[in-house]
């Protein structure tokens, strides 16, 4: 690639299987002010602009850094937008801390450790819940009451929902 190409990815571009449309670098001049284009004329936002305005709190230079970065976001956070805000929260409080390489690469480390403490927030959650359900299951043996099997009813419906089935909080 000639030294004239700004050459720059797509984030999240390391994410993703190297082919078709979006694995396409830029192909603008090195140091151009708009946004990205490949050759096929696809654009993307150009952050470089915005994250020094960014990390001195300019509010507009913020957005358009976490909108750069929503595809990246989306792959970790997917369609829950609990934590789409996590990640996009982290990432702004993190601007200031970023300093110079792939911001990509910076972004990627943010919002993995951001959803992997929300995870691990889940993942002890379910585990009381777990001691939980195991006390009341020992109590359902010497004291058969519907008191205790409508909380082992809510129990189990809470733990199934922390794994997914939302609707079991309904039943």
């Amino acid at each position: 690639m000639s030294q004239s190409i700004c050459g720059a990815r797509r984030p999240g571009y390391e994410l993703r299987a190297p082919v078709g449309r979006m694995s396409i670098p830029c192909a603008l001049g090195a140091g151009h002010e708009c946004a990205h284009a490949n050759a096929f004329g696809d654009r993307w936002t150009n952050i470089s602009a915005h994250i020094s305005d960014a990390q001195r709190g300019d509010a507009s230079a913020i957005v358009a850094v976490l909108d750069a970065m929503e595809p990246l976001i989306s792959l970790y956070a997917g369609g829950d937008e609990l934590r789409r805000a996590r990640a996009r929260t982290a990432l702004s409080e993190a601007l200031p801390a970023y300093a110079a390489g792939d911001f990509t690469t910076f972004a990627r480390h943010v919002v993995e450790g951001a959803l992997a403490d929300d995870a691990h927030g889940w993942a002890e959650e379910y585990g009381a819940l777990s001691l939980r359900w195991e006390g009341l299951r020992a109590r359902l043996r010497t004291d058969d009451t519907l008191h205790i099997r409508e909380q082992l009813r809510r129990v189990d419906a809470l733990m199934a929902a922390l794994v997914g089935d939302v609707a079991a909080l309904s039943r």
